[in-house]
């Protein structure tokens, strides 16, 4: 299991990492997408100014969370949590009719669709395996220096999929 989380690890943080620098890069056009989803000013009445850097903030959390090893758990659990927030946004946009885009890595903007509760599902349930994994050893990680950048090379590679999503959709569409 330690391989497992060792390699969920790195595909969480670094996508969450991703993110966090490409709406980072554009906060203005990143807080303007936030504030056109259905029902945020609503919700979040004058706080939602607050909306779209404190998702880059959490975003930044679960890599750095996810970094150390004493607190992998925490990260899981944060990247389980928005993952769940980000996945409730996007099927109140789809099942509302209306149109709203996703930011998601500071990239061009995709209208939400499918595809988007698919990336969601599947970083979710990595993070979940990887959560039940950490809790499981308590945080100890016992895999050598060998196994961890096999684990890290497919964490890696799996982060690229998740990241390069929209675009790979677009070549099968």
């Amino acid at each position: 299991m330690d391989l497992v989380v060792s390699a969920a690890r790195v595909l969480v943080g670094v996508v969450f990492l991703v993110a966090a620098v490409g709406k980072a890069r554009d906060v203005k056009g990143f807080a303007a997408s936030v504030r056109e989803l259905p029902g945020v000013p609503r919700v979040l009445g004058g706080l939602g100014g607050l909306a779209a850097p404190g998702v880059i903030v959490a975003e930044a959390a679960v890599a750095a969370l996810l970094a150390a090893p004493m607190t992998i758990v925490w990260g899981f659990a944060l990247a389980v949590i928005l993952d769940t927030s980000f996945l409730v946004v996007i099927l109140k946009v789809l099942r509302s009719g209306t149109s709203a885009s996703c930011n998601c890595f500071g990239t061009t903007p995709r209208e939400f669709g499918m595809r988007h509760v698919v990336r969601d599902l599947l970083l979710g349930a990595v993070a979940l395996i990887g959560l039940a994994g950490a809790a499981g050893n308590q945080g100890r990680d016992g895999v050598s220096v060998p196994a961890w950048v096999l684990c890290a090379l497919v964490g890696a590679v799996g982060a690229l999929v998740l990241v390069l999503f929209d675009e790979i959709a677009d070549l099968y569409a």
